[in-house]
This record gives C-alpha cells, sequence and structure tokens, in this order.
C-alpha cells in the first residue's frame, strides 16, 4: 500500500516513536537516523496531502538517489552523498487528490465519482467508485474518470 500523500494516523504515531528515540539522551541514534525519520514525515505528507509518488523509471531512480541508503553521520558528511541529492525525491512526486469544487460558491463539493483503469492483463475492465475529494491511483494506470452529476437535484453536471 502506498503511504506517500496519505497523512496516515498509524504510520504518524510510527514516525512520532522513532523521532522520540533521536536526541542527546540516546548516543546510538545519530543525524543519519534523524534526516531519515523526517524524510519518512515529508513522504507521509507529501505536498500536504495533495501529491504521492509515481513508479516511473525516473521517479525510481529520484528516489534511489535521494534515499541512498548510507546516510551521513553529521549534518556536514558529505563522505558518501551530497545534501543537495536529497532534494531529488520532488522528480518522485505527481499531483494525484481530485478536489472538486462548486462553480457558483468556489467552496469543495463532494460527489460520486468512478475511477476506470487501463483495459491491460492486470487491469482487465476494472472499476471503482468514490467520493471526491480523494486520493486517485497512480495516474498512468488510469483510462478514465468520470465524476458523476448529483442524480437527486441534477446539481452537478456529469463530466469526464
Amino acid at each position: 500500500m502506498v503511504m506517500a500523500g496519505t497523512g496516515d494516523l498509524d504510520v504518524l504515531r510510527i514516525v512520532r516513536y522513532l523521532r522520540s528515540r533521536v536526541g542527546p539522551s540516546n548516543s546510538t541514534v545519530g543525524y543519519g537516523s534523524h534526516l531519515t525519520i523526517h524524510m519518512a514525515l515529508g513522504f507521509l505528507f507529501l505536498g500536504g496531502g495533495r501529491f504521492s509518488l509515481s513508479t516511473s523509471n525516473m521517479a525510481i531512480a529520484a528516489l534511489l538517489i535521494a534515499c541512498f541508503p548510507k546516510f551521513p553521520t553529521h549534518s556536514n558528511d558529505n563522505r558518501y552523498h551530497l545534501q543537495a541529492l536529497r532534494h531529488l525525491y520532488v522528480l518522485a512526486a505527481e499531483p494525484r487528490l481530485l478536489m472538486p469544487i462548486d462553480v457558483d460558491t468556489g467552496r469543495l463539493c463532494q460527489v460520486s465519482v468512478t475511477v476506470r483503469f487501463n483495459n491491460t492483463k492486470q487491469y482487465k475492465n476494472q472499476s471503482y467508485e468514490a467520493l471526491a475529494p480523494l486520493m486517485l491511483p497512480e495516474l498512468s494506470k488510469l483510462s478514465e474518470i468520470i465524476i458523476e452529476g448529483d442524480a437527486s437535484d441534477h446539481r452537478y453536471w456529469p463530466v469526464r
């Protein structure tokens, strides 16, 4: 399950627990652990919950460079990995939050959405219905998003 951008509360609790171990009271947990924990927190709330991570080849390469396994021992440690490379994770981020907005009021509204996947072996004629706002699956795997009109009072027009 992809957690990036979800702000999942259970994962946040784990990150907070791990964060409580970082500091002068625990000498075995160093700067690299501090950096790792805060990168995990950043991924959890990626783009304020509006973004998630792609699985394209370029995105995976950028994440591999950004999360290089040898973390520094202190803030000036650039022997194995330059600190600037940690910011390459942004190349893997893609906007996936679908937020329908009422044209008349300019406010967020809740509408029924049907999400259809590409017709491949993995997703043979699959689709699902949900209420928006919602976090969409990876965009490259989708063929169509249908925003259903409100059938009861005809307030919203259907959009494909």
